[in-house]
């Protein structure tokens, strides 16, 4: 049966519109949101935004240290003579007088004054009682002593003056064992030996005397006394003076850290400072370390005592000196970047740090100054 095509009637264009049925009408009620950063994004600003997130975040980290620096200062400032003894005898002394170490006695100070070679010297001066580098054998362990024994005439000369052995545990032979401290008992064994040596002089004067003057004997004997006592008085009086500085691993170290010595023992820091050490060194602690602590040069000395160099190997040693340290300390002042640091780290084998950003917290920014331009410390210092 065929189907009838319907004519469209004349008013089909009056109909009303149908819709599909599937027809998406979230698009109508729900407009798609545009975020921000989107925005951003698409404006090429999304680095800039960044930055600025990393500026603030910046920003808000350092004042957060700055604040807890601030509070740690203000409480080293009214704690740190916790540290330090209260019954302090060395108050009144205002002058510092460093010995410099360069090497580690491993021996018995005591015990080899008293034995000597076919030369009749004792075995301290020998090279194999000692952990030296090798070019410092053959000759500067007598002047090691005799920087020593300097330092032990020019304190007995001023009562008023500090006697500081500087050196760290620099040297892994050694074990705990520092520069500072072999000296010290180097020192303190060269002083009992005079010291007895002395008295068997009196001993022995005083015997004769005795002798010829049979009447006066009650007299002599409290002469002895006298002098024996005065003797052991000036010898005890040098030894309480007598400090030792244990962290220093370098030239611009041994000074700064005997100074924070001297403030720890005296509550004050020096107005004079005497450095006893090679005469081939004077400059590079002379016009760079006093430069770089900025200490008047009016009150401070330097007294060099070199080996008996050969007029070759003398030359040879300014040398060294020009290129290993008084080049790079020009460079460097303060020793905080490469080369010097990594000596710095070489030298302190048992991983010590030293306590004196603590104890001596008028120094600290001093202490741990460290400039990418070489320029000189701008912030005050107790002695300007």
């Amino acid at each position: 049966m065929a189907l009838l095509a319907v004519k469209p009637s004349h008013n089909s264009k009056s109909r009303a519109t149908v819709l599909p049925l599937h027809i998406d009408t979230t698009s109508f009620t729900n407009p798609p949101q545009t975020y921000p950063w989107r925005r951003i994004a698409n404006k090429r600003q999304l680095p800039a935004l960044i930055l600025l997130v990393l500026l603030i975040f910046s920003i808000s980290t350092n004042l957060v240290q700055h604040g807890r620096q601030h509070k740690s200062t203000l409480l080293l400032d009214n704690n740190h003579k916790d540290f330090l003894p209260n019954n302090n005898i060395l108050s009144d002394r205002h002058h510092a007088i460093i010995v410099a170490g360069h090497a580690i006695y491993k021996g018995d100070p005591s015990s080899t004054l008293l034995t000597s070679n076919e030369q009749g010297e004792s075995s301290l001066y020998k090279d194999d009682d000692w952990i030296l580098e090798p070019f410092q054998k053959g000759g500067q362990v007598t002047t090691f002593i005799k920087h020593i024994q300097k330092g032990i005439e020019v304190a007995k000369s001023d009562p008023n003056a500090v006697l500081i052995f500087s050196g760290g545990q620099t040297r892994t032979e050694a074990g705990p064992r520092s520069e500072g401290q072999s000296y010290w008992m180097i020192a303190e064994a060269l002083e009992n030996m005079n010291n007895d040596q002395n008295n068997n002089n009196n001993d022995n004067e005083n015997i004769n005397d005795n002798q010829n003057e049979n009447d006066n004997e009650n007299n002599m004997i409290n002469n002895d006394e006298d002098n024996n006592n005065n003797t052991n008085n000036s010898n005890n009086d040098v030894l309480s003076r007598t400090l030792v500085e244990d962290h220093a691993r370098d030239s611009y170290e041994n000074v700064l850290f005997s100074l924070c010595r001297f403030y720890e023992m005296t509550g004050q820091y020096p107005s004079r400072i005497t450095i006893i050490g090679f005469e081939f060194k004077r400059k590079r602690f002379q016009d760079l370390h006093m430069n770089a602590l900025r200490f008047p040069l009016d009150r401070f000395e330097y007294i060099g005592i070199d080996p008996p160099f050969e007029l070759e190997a003398a030359s040879e040693r300014i040398a060294g000196e020009n290129a290993n340290s008084f080049g790079p300390f020009t460079e460097d002042l303060y020793g905080c970047h490469a080369p010097l640091s990594q000596k710095r780290l070489d030298r302190n084998p048992f991983r010590r740090k030293h306590p004196y950003s603590l104890t001596c917290p008028e120094l600290s920014s001093l202490i741990n100054y460290c400039p990418n331009n070489n320029a000189l410390f701008p912030g005050p210092l107790p002695w300007n």
